[in-house]
């Protein structure tokens, strides 16, 4: 009978002593939520065209696009065309893409919001799905300009490097067919983006857009661009 006793008292030491480790293992596990808001602003405050050197591959359906940044120059005048299909832009493409640059500039200016990450999560329903291979896998929901009322036909993804927590991939993709507005459909949106770690930043190194859909009820429309940046160098200060 004691030695009974003595069995069922060193299985519930065994059972306590593993319910306290593995509750010691999960409470010290870094809060990957938390780390994912904190990033993402850390993003949002990296301003890659003041501060970094870099060349832009630009592939869309129509052509493809080499510019350079160069940090050092006015802002106004820091993106340089240089290649179009592999060949040196004409004067008009140059004035095209020096139309295109403005507006990009007012734009951006007008509404930072567009190229802020966070902006595009509802931080709310942001949880981590699995830890696997690595990185941490997290879902949202995604907030997007113009798309409020179609939030819940689109879900959200990013991937963090487990290790160093900086952010490796981020995207978007409807899960149904959306209706941004009157007689307008879209059946696939996706956005994707990656990043790759740059002297302790995240930097992006891909962006992603693929579009599809109807305008007018009729008239169909395909959009793919496929954007790379590379060669990054930090200006000196």
């Amino acid at each position: 009978m004691i030695r009974n006793h003595r069995s069922f008292l060193y299985f519930a030491l065994t059972v306590f002593t593993l319910l306290v480790s593995s509750h010691v293992q999960s409470s010290s596990s870094p809060d990957y939520v938390d780390l994912a808001k904190s990033h993402l602003a850390e993003m949002d405050e990296t301003d890659t065209g003041e501060n970094w050197f870099y060349t832009i591959t630009i592939q869309t359906d129509e052509e493809t696009l080499i510019t350079k940044n160069d940090p050092s120059k006015e802002e106004s005048a820091r993106r340089e065309l240089i290649s179009v299909n592999g060949e040196p832009p004409t004067p008009k493409r140059l004035k095209k893409f020096e139309k295109r640059e403005a507006k990009r500039l007012k734009d951006s200016e007008n509404d930072k919001s567009q190229s802020q990450f966070s902006e595009m999560v509802d931080f709310s329903t942001l949880t981590l799905v699995e830890v696997t291979n690595g990185q941490a896998l997290l879902s949202f929901v995604p907030v997007l300009d113009g798309l409020e009322e179609e939030s819940d036909k689109l879900d959200g993804s990013l991937r963090m490097n487990a290790e160093t927590h900086l952010i490796e991939e981020f995207s978007l993709a409807n899960t149904t067919e959306l209706s941004p507005a009157f007689s307008v459909s879209l059946k696939t949106f996706n956005m994707y983006f990656s990043f790759l770690p740059v002297d302790g930043e995240a930097l992006v190194s891909r962006m992603k857009i693929n579009i599809e859909g109807k305008a007018g009820f009729l008239k169909k429309f395909s959009e793919s661009t496929d954007i790379r940046f590379s060669d990054y160098r930090r200006l000196a200060e």
